[in-house]
């Protein structure tokens, strides 16, 4: 049921994200099966794993680089009572919210429950009249996020929503197995099969929420300010023609390459970092093929704009693939960006 009160939603945060996703999926686990989208961070689907829910995957549009929401419509349409629910993430920190999209899937199964993932957005602290469609609105603060504080997550729930506290066992050994084990089926293209170990976080926050909020919210003020400044950087000295519009390079700055390898090779061996990230994950955790993320992520490549690069480095690194791409490409403007958007 939809609603315009905030006071329908409660407050819960946790030491990670996927542990609030974690405690979610536990208790709808026999409701339906969710979908997701192929380009989504890998500990979504561990997490879905992990909680014991069944999900598949729906590719990308190439314009949004979100979630194809015809597909989806279209699927669920079909067989509404196979499905128990939908998350939607926010690609590169995006942060158009798809009301109507919302709407009509409340319209097609009112059961269907919708998760808005921001975790890689800048963190809100007050719901949107937009956001009356969500049943639940996800927030990060761990490692590599919009916000990074190196912990946390936290969300906003519709009341009527069963969620329960789950604590388990976990050991830094186990999560260390997981991800090396995770990263080489990426890296080779290899189907993951899963086999739980104590990888997933779940014990509470060592402060309060109160205490939390007020470090997330310091830490978005000094983020937001810096990557504004490194955004700027990038966008006055890299080839316009090859970035990003402006809406997707909140997270982090990016630019689409006709040879992603070569150009990623080059800034590494020049002792700089850079990242290709969104790997289609359909052909990792299951046989699905989705041509759209793969023709985004064989061409991304996402330069960081957060704390750990300052203003100097980045100068140097628009300087150098600059440089790379006026002694590559004779300065002819790279045409994979028009074909792409």
């Amino acid at each position: 049921m939809k609603t315009d009160n905030p006071d329908d939603y409660i407050f819960i945060n946790e030491i990670r994200a996927c542990t609030i996703l974690f405690n979610l999926l536990r208790c709808r686990k026999d409701k339906g099966k969710f979908i997701i989208p192929a380009n989504i961070c890998s500990v979504v689907p561990l997490t879905f794993l992990k909680g014991g829910a069944e999900f598949e995957f729906i590719d990308i549009n190439i314009s949004t680089k979100c979630i194809d929401e015809e597909k989806v419509l279209e699927k669920i349409s079909k067989n509404p009572e196979l499905f128990g629910g939908i998350l939607y993430n926010h690609s590169y920190g995006v942060t158009d919210t798809p009301v109507s999209f919302f709407k009509e899937l409340k319209s097609i199964s009112n059961h269907l429950l919708i998760i808005d993932d921001r975790c890689l957005c800048e963190p809100q602290y007050a719901l949107a009249f937009n956001d009356i469609y969500s049943d639940i609105i996800l927030y990060s603060s761990g490692y590599a996020k919009y916000t990074d504080i190196g912990i946390g997550g936290y969300a906003f729930l519709k009341n009527n929503i069963k969620y329960e506290n789950i604590r388990l066992p976990y050991s830094d050994k186990s999560s260390n197995e997981m991800n090396v084990k995770l990263k080489n089926c990426i890296d080779q293209t290899l189907l993951f099969k899963y086999e739980d170990n104590d990888w997933l976080e779940t014990k509470p926050l060592a402060i309060t929420a109160g205490e939390y909020l007020n470090q997330v919210k310091e830490a978005t003020i000094k983020s937001k300010a810096h990557k504004q400044k490194i955004n700027q950087i990038y966008k006055s000295t890299i080839p316009a023609d090859i970035q990003f519009e402006d809406k997707f390079q909140n997270w982090r700055f990016n630019i689409f390459v006709a040879d992603k390898k070569d150009l990623l090779n080059h800034i590494f061996s020049n002792r700089f970092f850079a990242s290709g990230h969104y790997p289609s994950l359909s052909k990792i955790f299951s046989t699905t093929e989705s041509p759209d993320s793969d023709k985004v992520f064989n061409a991304i490549v996402n330069l960081f704009n957060d704390k750990y690069i300052s203003e100097e480095k980045a100068l140097q690194l628009a300087q150098l693939i600059k440089s790379y791409f006026e002694k590559q490409y004779n300065k002819r403007p790279n045409k994979l960006r028009s074909l792409l958007l």
